[in-house]
């Protein structure tokens, strides 16, 4: 009907549609260096008690430990101080949020929902700190998640974009860690990824019947497209396989 006429866009959570543009992002700057300091205490212990510490488990600690307030250590010598200077990676990624308190550098990199048989792109920015070139590889990520373009060597204070690719096959939560390394160290970005079977409801259903309609008039009904999920779909309205009847050819709808 000439109410309906094609069109493309996106079905947020209420059915409409809608768009929101990307918002450019301000490289992180790199954290300052931290200095950290550790006091390691020194124990000593008679070796020859080693057979009663084996025996520890029933309960017979070795006479000279039974004093000490930590069981199962030898009497305290002394303490040492461990300093240490922690400085932020010359390779990170500044598109992405960074895992906290990780043992090793990780970021998360979520596709969240994308429909099963379709694929997501998203950027995986590398930046480069230091004041030389630095070599990127990876190793081959499995299942749903590709790397789709190649890595290439990062100059001195610029940046490369690699593109990650998510197709899900199954109506899955999918989840792997990716490593990517560099010539200074590697990271570890955590691909996460669900994949769904997407649908909208049309009102009326199947059949939409503008009635009768004399010539040279037009009649005009409302199709609602909703989209029940909750994550945004794209969506196509068109008209097709329509009858050409008349000596015109025009479409009537």
């Amino acid at each position: 009907p000439p109410g309906v006429r094609a069109a493309d866009g996106e079905a947020g959570e209420d059915g409409a549609a809608a768009s929101s543009p990307a918002r450019p992002k301000t490289p992180p700057r790199p954290r300052e260096p931290r200095h950290d300091v550790w006091r390691l205490p020194v124990y000593v212990r008679d070796n020859s008690e080693r057979a009663a510490m084996d025996a520890a488990d029933a309960g017979a600690l070795p006479s000279a430990w039974k004093s000490s307030p930590s069981h199962g250590h030898g009497e305290l010598v002394q303490h040492v101080e461990v300093r240490a200077v922690t400085r932020a990676s010359a390779v990170t990624v500044e598109n992405l949020p960074e895992v906290d308190d990780a043992a090793e550098l990780t970021y998360v990199m979520d596709f969240e929902h994308t429909a099963v048989g379709d694929r997501k792109l998203m950027p995986l920015i590398l930046r480069n700190h230091s004041e030389s070139d630095v070599y990127v590889g990876s190793d081959t990520p499995w299942g749903a998640f590709t790397v789709v373009s190649a890595f290439r060597s990062v100059a001195p204070g610029s940046s490369e974009t690699v593109s990650m690719e998510f197709a899900p096959t199954e109506e899955l939560a999918y989840e792997e860690t990716f490593t990517v390394k560099t010539s200074m160290r590697a990271i570890r970005v955590l691909l996460k990824g669900v994949g769904t079977s997407p649908f909208l409801s049309v009102t009326p259903e199947d059949v939409v019947d503008v009635g009768d309609c004399a010539p040279g008039e037009t009649s005009r009904v409302a199709m609602t497209v909703t989209n029940p999920t909750a994550f945004r779909q794209p969506f196509v309205v068109g008209v097709r396989d329509v009858s050409h009847p008349g000596a015109t050819r025009r479409v009537p709808f």
